[in-house]
């Protein structure tokens, strides 16, 4: 029995595991937000993933506090934006103003 239940927490264990690419599209809105030590905040043309199911969808972030490459995923976003470059963005948790928060991106062309 002990082993079943070893065997079983082990498996549920690698489905807590979210987050998930967003469609690829171009920055439509970008700008600097000095709430809860500092975000930069996207909109995207299509804004349709939110893996973790934010109450609050309507802009990606990303944390300065949480994310230590946070100054060069603000930039490449934001220059992505000045030549209207597609990007594509890795989605994962929840900010906390429920917005889906940016951990990884990269542009496309």
């Amino acid at each position: 029995m002990k082993k079943y239940i070893i065997l079983v927490l082990a498996l549920t264990s690698f489905s807590a595991f979210a987050g998930s690419w967003a469609n690829p599209s171009k920055v439509t809105v970008s700008y600097a937000h000095t709430a809860h030590g500092g975000y930069g905040v996207f909109r995207l043309e299509d804004m349709s993933v939110n893996p973790d199911g934010c109450s609050n969808p309507v802009y990606y972030v990303v944390s300065k506090q949480s994310n230590p490459v946070f100054e060069e995923i603000y930039s490449l976003l934001l220059a992505a934006h000045m030549s209207n470059k597609t990007v594509h963005v890795w989605l994962n948790g929840c900010s906390p103003h429920n917005h889906p928060v940016i951990q990884h991106a990269r542009v496309l062309d």
